[in-house]
C-alpha cells in the first residue's frame, strides 16, 4: 500500500491531471443532470451529489494516505478534529443526524482547499506545462459554454432562472461561479506574464466576456480591482493603453448588459425596497433576522467556538459566517492556517496579494468563497502556481547575480 501510493506521488501530474477532471466533470454532471431530470437525478439530496461524493472521496483517500505515510501527524491533526467534534456535540447537543451531516460537511468544504495544496505541495510533478495546459483547457470550456449558452439562450445553463439575467456554465452558486472568474484571471495574468503568449490574453479576454455573462454584482469588484492593480503595478506597457482597453472593456458590457435588461432586476428591488437592500442582495435583511436570534442563544463559549446551524442561519457572508461558525478560536486558527499554507506570497508577489484582497472582499461581501467546494482545486492550484513560479523566479535572479 505505501508503495503504491509513493509512486503515485512520483508521477504527480497524473493524479493531478486525475483529480482536475474528476472534479471538473462530476461539477458538469451535477449541472447538466439536475437540469435535464428536474433534481431527479444528481442531487436527489445532499448524500448523492456527484460533485460532493468526489470530493469526499479525495479526503478520504487523504486521511488514509496520512495514515501510511505518517503516522504521527494523523493522530496530531485527528486529536484536533475529535477536540472540535467533542466541542460540537457539547454546544449542539440534541441536534439531529442531518443537522450532524451539514455541520461535517462544512468542515470539509472549508478544509478541502488545505488538503489539496498540501497534496500538491508534495507531489513530484515532473511535467508541470501539462497540469497547467489542462487547466487552460478546462478554463476555456466553461468559457466557451457560458458564451453558447448566452448566444443560443440554452436554459440549462441559467444562473437564476428565467427571473434574472445570468449563465453560470458548469457552476452551479453564482458566488462559486463569481469566485471562479477570479481564481482564472489570476492564473491567466501570470501564466501570461511568464510566457508571453497571446492565445493567453485571447482566453483571458474571453474569461472576462463570459464573467460578464454571469449577470452577478461581484464581477464588477474584480473589474475595478484589476484596474487599480494594472494601475499600480503594470510596467511592460502604457498604463493609460491599457486601463482605457479596460475601461472601454466594462463600458461595452454595462451597455450589452442594459440592452439585455441585466439591471431591470436590480431597479426593481431599489424601487421596492432600498439601496443597501439591493446592493447587499437581501444579506442586510438576514443579518437583521437571524443574527440577533443567535447572539441570544450564546454562552461565553460560543464567543470561542461558534454555535449555529449552518443550513438554517448563515447570512451569506463568508467573514461573518465563519466567526459563528468557528467562534474567535476557530477563525484564528483558520487564517493562521490560510497564510501558513495557501496565502504564504512574498512581499512582492502581487498578484498572489491581489487575489488575497478578492478572496476577503468578495468573502465579505457574499457566501460560498471560503466554502467553495467547486473551487477548492482552482483556488489550491493557482496558490501553489504562484508561490512556486515566484521561487523559481528568485532563483533566477539568485543565480544571475552570482
Amino acid at each position: 500500500m505505501k508503495n503504491i501510493l509513493l509512486k503515485l506521488y512520483v508521477k504527480g501530474e497524473f493524479l493531478l491531471v486525475g483529480m482536475l477532471l474528476l472534479f471538473f466533470t462530476t461539477d458538469a454532471l451535477n449541472v447538466v443532470l439536475i437540469g435535464l431530470t428536474d433534481g431527479q437525478i444528481g442531487n436527489t439530496s445532499a448524500y448523492t451529489e456527484m460533485s460532493a461524493v468526489s470530493k469526499g472521496l479525495v479526503l478520504l483517500v487523504y486521511c488514509i494516505n496520512a495514515l501510511v505515510l505518517n503516522a504521527r501527524r494523523t493522530i496530531t491533526i485527528a486529536g484536533v478534529i475529535v477536540f472540535f467534534l467533542i466541542n460540537a456535540a457539547i454546544i449542539y447537543c440534541g441536534e439531529g443526524f442531518e443537522f450532524y451531516f451539514t455541520w461535517i460537511l462544512h468542515v470539509a468544504k472549508l478544509a478541502l482547499p488545505f488538503v489539496l495544496y498540501d497534496i500538491f505541495a508534495k507531489l513530484c510533478i515532473n511535467n508541470v506545462h501539462k497540469v497547467f495546459s489542462i487547466y487552460m483547457g478546462l478554463i476555456l470550456v466553461q468559457t466557451l459554454i457560458v458564451i453558447i449558452a448566452f448566444i443560443f439562450g440554452i436554459d440549462l445553463f441559467l444562473t437564476y432562472g428565467h427571473h434574472r439575467f445570468g449563465y453560470s456554465g458548469f457552476i452551479t452558486a453564482q458566488n462559486e461561479a463569481s469566485f471562479y472568474y477570479v481564481l482564472a484571471v489570476i492564473f491567466l495574468l501570470k501564466y501570461w506574464e511568464l510566457s508571453h503568449q497571446k492565445l493567453t490574453i485571447g482566453l483571458l479576454l474571453l474569461v472576462l466576456l463570459a464573467s460578464v455573462f454571469l449577470g452577478s454584482k461581484a464581477v464588477f469588484i474584480l473589474y475595478f480591482s484589476l484596474a487599480i492593480y494594472i494601475a499600480l503595478t503594470q510596467k511592460r506597457f502604457n498604463k493609460f493603453n491599457v486601463l482605457g482597453g479596460l475601461g472601454g472593456f466594462v463600458l461595452t458590457s454595462l451597455l450589452m448588459l442594459y440592452l439585455v435588461g441585466y439591471f431591470d432586476f436590480y431597479i426593481n428591488y431599489w424601487q421596492e425596497a432600498d439601496f443597501l437592500t439591493m446592493l447587499t442582495s437581501f444579506r442586510n435583511l438576514l443579518i437583521q433576522e437571524r443574527l440577533p436570534g443567535v447572539f441570544a442563544r450564546w454562552e461565553w463559549y460560543n464567543y470561542l467556538f461558534g454555535g449555529i446551524n449552518p443550513a438554517t442561519s448563515f447570512v451569506e457572508m463568508d467573514v461573518i459566517d465563519l466567526f459563528t461558525f468557528g467562534g474567535l478560536i476557530g477563525s484564528l486558527l483558520y487564517f493562521i492556517l490560510l497564510f501558513k499554507t495557501l496565502f504564504k506570497f512574498s512581499r512582492n508577489n502581487y498578484l498572489g496579494w491581489f487575489l488575497v484582497s478578492q478572496y476577503f472582499i468578495i468573502g465579505g461581501l457574499a457566501g460560498h468563497v471560503f466554502a467553495s467546494g467547486i473551487n477548492a482545486i482552482y483556488l489550491a492550484l493557482t496558490c501553489y502556481y504562484l508561490q512556486e513560479s515566484e521561487k523559481k523566479k528568485e532563483l533566477v535572479t539568485v543565480q544571475s547575480i552570482d
